[in-house]
């Protein structure tokens, strides 16, 4: 169960990497396009995201690895006692080994895709104002009004970018979706009810005999 939700909480991180990389390459285009003019590659440029986000998760591992050994035992005690089952303690170096290298890896060739655009940039369209208008850039042409002009701009806006802000919807959905289902699950750990359902007994009042035969 754990490890289903560490795989889709990965697979979030990474819809939000591809989200970023491309609105920060289409937000920055003019500014990519002067440093190409500059003399900087695709390969240059893609370093820069390359250093930003596998840093981001390189800190990240190094925390969370020292966090999950006084986790893992809070979860091993509780999933004990729920499936009535003795797993094995501590933490795997190997498969943890393995684990990094798989998240590394895999985020870097999703970086790599996403900044595959950086080599279509043109200089001359940049230093020339930018590529075409990307916020009002739309099949859905609704009218501005002057009475209602925010609310007109912010519908026009929406229709130009409707992909990005149902993607950032439905990124939002799938986050709250884990953090209901950590509650549950941690609630589960702790409820008497599941317990109960798993074959535990309790009782109001529990006698024990004692080990000394005089008492």
């Amino acid at each position: 169960l754990f490890t289903v939700f560490a795989a889709f909480l990965f697979l979030i991180v990474l819809i939000l990497i591809s989200h970023s990389i491309s609105t920060d390459i289409e937000t920055d285009y003019a500014t990519f396009g002067i440093l190409k003019s500059q003399g900087f590659s695709r390969k240059k440029l893609s370093r820069l995201f390359f250093a930003q986000y596998l840093a981001a998760e390189v800190l990240g591992v190094f925390f969370g690895t020292f966090l999950s050994i006084p986790i893992e035992s809070v979860i091993t005690n509780g999933c004990r006692l729920i499936t009535g089952t003795m797993p094995e303690g501590g933490i795997s170096a190997g498969k943890s080994l393995l684990l990094i290298g798989s998240i590394l890896i895999l985020s870097a060739v999703l970086i790599f895709i996403k900044t595959l655009p950086l080599g279509k940039i043109s200089p001359v369209k940049a230093i020339g104002g930018g590529k075409e208008d990307v916020y009002f850039d739309s099949r859905i042409k609704l009218p501005i009004s002057k009475k209602l002009l925010s609310l007109t701009l912010a519908a026009r806006q929406f229709t130009s970018a409707k992909r990005k802000y149902l993607g950032a919807v439905f990124i939002s959905v799938i986050l709250l979706f884990f953090m209901l289902t950590v509650n549950l699950i941690m609630n589960l750990m702790t409820s008497k009810n599941a317990l109960l359902a798993m074959g535990t007994e309790f009782a109001d009042i529990a006698v024990f005999c004692s080990e000394s035969a005089g008492e």
